[in-house]
This record gives C-alpha cells, structure tokens and sequence, in this order.
C-alpha cells in the first residue's frame, strides 16, 4: 500500500493531485480547510505545485467535454496485492541456482588469488626498480660532487702553473737531483787529505819506482776464454782512481837496488870441441 504524504501511513480512499502526489481523501481536505483565508489555489504539500479547488457547475459544460473535465481531487483505484507470499514449488530449480552460485563464487575466489599474487610480485618488482634507482641517484650525486673537486682542483693547479714557470730558474735543484750527488760528496769528502798532509808535497812516481804494493788483478778463468776475442767495456769505478803520494824519504838513494850489469861469458874454441 501506498503511504500518505500527510499523515505517513497507508492511504485510506486514496485522491491524486494534478502533481501526481497520493493522499488520503480527508488528510487532504483537512489541508484545504485549514487554510482560513479563503483561496481557489493551493499548494500540493509535498512539492509545493499548485492546484485549483474551484468547483463548476456541469450545466454550464456542454455534454460532450463533461467527460473531460475532472476536478483537481481525484479519486483513486488501487489494485492492492494479495498477502500470500509466493512459493517456489519445485526444490530442483533451488538446486541448480545454489550449484550456479557455488561455481561462480568458486571462481571469483580463483580469480581474487590470482590477482593477488601478481600484485606481490609487480609490488616487488617496482620497490626493486625503486631501489635501484635511489642508488643511481645517490651515485650521480656522488659523482657530480667529485667531478666539482676535481675541476676546483684543477684550476687551482692551473692558476699556479704560470707562477712556477716564472720562478723556476731561480729555485734550487730538486731533491731528487741533491740524493743523486751525496754519495759522490761523502767519497771525496774522505778522500781530501788533512792539513798535515797537504803540507808535504807529494811526488807522483810511476809502480815500478814506489815501494808501495801494486793491486794485482784476478787470474782470468777458462770460462773467460771465449769472451776475450771481442772487446770488452772496462767497468766504470763507483769511486775515483787512488793517486799514489810518495814522499821525499822514498827518494834517497839507499832506497833504491843497485843493478849490477850483466857479465859476459867467454867461450874458447877448443871448449866447444
């Protein structure tokens, strides 16, 4: 049953307005009524559309647009439903609706798995892409802020490369250029006689006048036999060839051995016979 729009509740002898709205017949005139100053028009309760109240005499209606002609209340004819509730007679039909719906929740269930592992595996994939992406970025980083140093780097060394040009001939040797020359320094160093000796004026004699041993070379092996043909570089010293000083004691005339020269042997003609 339809409800009233006044008083919510099933319509008893139900009238329609021209706005279509269902109302019971007295909730509706008890509306009109309630309204003292008198008035043709009205408004529908509901949605406020207006209707006329006016009554008209059908003699004044000629007989054929009497059918026509219907006031702004009408009355209404519902068709109301039964109350007997309506019974599946047959249990096969029930059957086959449950088995339908049993398949296709089996089914949505298939497809609700399914989809749900593809989304684990594209979450993994794309947090993975992520990953690797915060660690190209963090690199780039990295690498661009190396890149800066290297250039402030090589600036520096470029606005001071003119200066060293300019001031190169009067530095010092390097270090390098220093080590190479102390051991030369250190070996001359002793080499350099004392003032006590400096004083004597030494005499350069040649190894057969000295006193003084000769340094003898080693015997050449057999195996330096082969190596003899061709010449061969003589050794560069690592120290500079020892002077020989003789003093003027070494040249007294006892110091040298009288040779006494050489006899001569005669032979008789009758020795040889």
């Amino acid at each position: 049953m339809h409800p009233c729009g006044i008083c919510i509740e099933n319509v008893e002898v139900p009238v329609a307005l021209p706005c279509g709205h269902i109302f019971c017949n007295e909730c509706i005139r008890r509306a009109v009524d309630s309204i003292k100053t008198y008035s043709t028009l009205h408004s529908c309760p509901v949605c406020r559309t207006l209707y006329s109240v006016a009554s008209f005499d059908p003699a004044l209606v000629p007989a054929f647009l009497r059918p026509h002609i219907t006031p702004s209340i009408r009355k209404l004819y519902l068709d109301l439903p039964s109350g007997k509730p309506r019974v599946v007679s047959s249990t096969i039909e029930i059957a086959v609706e449950n088995a339908r719906l049993n398949a296709e929740n089996h089914a949505l269930r298939t497809n609700c798995e399914m989809w749900r592992r593809r989304a684990e595996v594209h979450g993994a994939a794309t947090l993975g892409l992520l990953g690797l992406a915060r660690i190209a970025r963090d690199e780039a980083v990295k690498m661009r802020h190396e890149r800066d140093e290297v250039y402030k780097h090589y600036h520096s060394l470029k606005r001071k490369l003119p200066d060293d040009e300019s001031s190169s001939h009067l530095d010092p040797p390097p270090p390098s250029a220093a080590a190479d020359l102390a051991p030369l320094t250190h070996i001359y160093k002793h080499e350099m006689p004392t003032s006590a000796s400096a004083s004597k004026s030494p005499c350069i004699l040649p190894p057969s006048l000295s006193r003084r041993p000769v340094a003898q070379l080693p015997p050449m092996m057999p195996s330096d036999a082969t190596e003899t043909s061709r010449p061969t570089k003589r050794p560069r010293l690592s120290t500079p060839p020892q002077t020989l000083a003789v003093t003027p004691e070494d040249l007294e005339p006892s110091s040298f051995t009288r040779l006494s020269p050489p006899t001569q042997r005669t032979v008789s003609p009758s020795a040889g016979i």
